[in-house]
């Protein structure tokens, strides 16, 4: 089943930034996007998402949400959707959270927004999902400022949020960079609970190793343009030589 279709967009400012992007993703599906820097990844995130100043970038083209077109929604069609629906975990998980204010209360009035539920039933979700993302001393977390944790705290909380929200499409900017095989290794165990509960995933990433493990189709970036789409169900594929030099690169990291 098909939950995102984005047609032919394009992105303008004083530049083509993005030109005809087009791809699908499948209900509980891993797409990686790769690309040097500069080709436009980030910017399609924004895009998606609609973190993008109307007056700076003139957009073209089509994102279906459920066959709902995006482009088309205005702010307050689609604000309820975003955090929820859409949802992104970015590179730096400290820019998610408010630092003066508690992770229990950060946490339940996200969750609240969303739901009729009592204070009482929402914090045991909460436990009970910070601990499938393996985070065990629950008590000390929610009550700990952002700055008091780690890095990795912060993103397996975030990803605790999305299960209990049951969000449809998370989109992952570069959260593998700079970090050990460790760190790496709890991220994709982390992904693979989000495919379990049948969430889709756009990743966005340098790191071709670790869309090898997780991704079920990956499109390849260049100049704003979608140069190439590959899977790894065959790994002779790989038609352009630009392809084949990034994923060499990569794996060089």
């Amino acid at each position: 089943m098909e939950i995102l279709r984005v047609t032919n967009l394009t992105v303008k400012s004083e530049k083509t930034i993005l030109k005809n992007i087009s791809f699908s993703l499948e209900l509980g599906k891993v797409l990686g996007i790769i690309g040097e820097s500069g080709s436009g990844k980030t910017t399609l995130s924004k895009i998606l998402l609609g973190l993008y100043d109307k007056k700076q970038l003139a957009v073209t083209g089509n994102i279906l949400f459920n066959g709902i077109d995006l482009l088309n929604l205005k702010n307050k069609e689609k604000n309820p959707l975003l955090g929820k629906e859409l949802t992104l975990i970015p590179q730096n998980p400290m820019t998610a959270f408010n630092p003066n204010i508690r992770i229990k209360k950060q946490i339940i009035d996200t969750i609240k927004i969303n739901s009729n539920n009592k204070k009482s039933e929402i914090l045991k979700e909460i436990n009970k999902f910070l601990k499938i993302v393996k985070l065990e001393e629950t008590e000390k977390i929610l009550n700990s400022y952002p700055f008091e944790l780690s890095g990795g705290q912060l993103q397996r909380i975030m990803f605790a949020l999305c299960l209990i929200l049951n969000s449809k499409v998370i989109i992952m900017d570069e959260i593998t960079s700079s970090i050990d095989i460790e760190n790496r290794e709890n991220i994709i165990f982390l992904i693979k609970k989000l495919e379990e509960n049948n969430s889709s995933i756009i990743f966005i990433t340098h790191d071709f190793r670790s869309l090898k493990e997780i991704a079920d189709k990956v499109i390849i970036m260049k100049n704003g343009e979608l140069i190439e789409t590959i899977s790894f169900h065959n790994n002779d594929n790989f038609k352009e030589e630009y392809t084949k030099k990034l994923i060499q690169a990569s794996l060089l990291r």
